[in-house]
């Protein structure tokens, strides 16, 4: 994640914010062209390749835009990015511009691992716990891993919550080694 593209992403957040972009338009929009970029090797190839000239690359651009119906704002950004030679860039816009987004609503994403899997109910109130302790609500995705063996493992941002069953077995062990 580059300033650059930071930058980018923070300008689309604030079109968002000031009512000019339709936010989840332009997700998916944004979404679906990192989505091509990261399925067509050659594609990445092409709008990357500083051999080939800008001009050459906004016929291309605007054969993409025409075809997959895009937005004027999302027709704008690909033909800056590829005025800037940032074309390349535009998986890790579209990835920053998700996050800032739910950054400025408060949202933060969590990633929980589970023995089992969860119900609805469990994930709700987990969800819930997560929530009262980062000061916000949370989204979380879920996946199972047995080796967690019972409870879960939640990481919101650069924090993990370890509640998990192999974490209290290896607490209390470090205790026990530290004690003789």
């Amino acid at each position: 994640m580059s300033v650059i593209d930071q930058r980018y992403a923070h300008a689309l957040a604030d079109l968002v914010e000031a009512g000019r972009a339709n936010p989840e338009l332009l997700g998916r929009e944004l979404g679906d062209l990192a989505q091509m970029l990261h399925e067509s090797p050659e594609l990445r190839q092409i709008l990357g390749s500083p051999a080939i000239p800008v001009r050459n690359k906004r016929g291309l651009l605007q054969t993409i835009v025409t075809r997959a119906g895009l937005s004027p704002l999302t027709r704008n950004l690909l033909l800056v990015l590829n005025d800037r030679g940032r074309l390349t860039a535009l998986p890790a816009i579209a990835n920053d511009f998700q996050e800032i987004l739910l950054q400025r609503r408060g949202v933060h994403r969590a990633e929980v691992v589970s023995a089992r899997v969860l119900d609805q109910e469990e994930q709700r109130g987990l969800e819930q716990r997560l929530a009262a302790v980062v000061g916000g609500s949370v989204q979380a995705t879920y996946r199972q891993d047995p080796s967690v063996i019972g409870g879960f493992l939640a990481r919101v941002g650069d924090t993990v919550f370890d509640g998990s069953l192999r974490g209290r077995l290896e607490r209390m062990r470090q205790r026990l080694v530290a004690g003789a």
